[in-house]
């Protein structure tokens, strides 16, 4: 019973982080919300996500990760999404 549970918890979570990114528009993705930018508070959770969630024990960082990118308190040098 706790595996569906958390099964169904973790189907919901995706599908409810697949409709905020559809109904963000790409130019609203550095909007400030509770005192951080969109992109951050999306990052942070997908980040947290992959490390925690899908590779507890053999997560690496993506490529274009840089440091404290993922802390959403913390600033950092990079934007997301980079625009051309």
């Amino acid at each position: 019973m706790y595996f569906e549970s958390v099964q169904k918890q973790t189907v919901q979570i995706f599908g409810n982080l697949e409709i905020i990114i559809e109904y963000i528009p790409e130019k609203k993705f550095q909007s400030v919300i509770g005192g951080f930018p969109i992109w951050k508070n999306l990052y942070h959770c997908f980040h947290s996500l992959d490390k925690n969630l899908i590779y507890p024990t053999s997560y690496c960082e993506p490529i274009f990760h840089e440091k404290n990118v993922d802390v959403i308190y913390l600033e950092t040098s990079i934007n997301y999404p980079k625009t051309n």
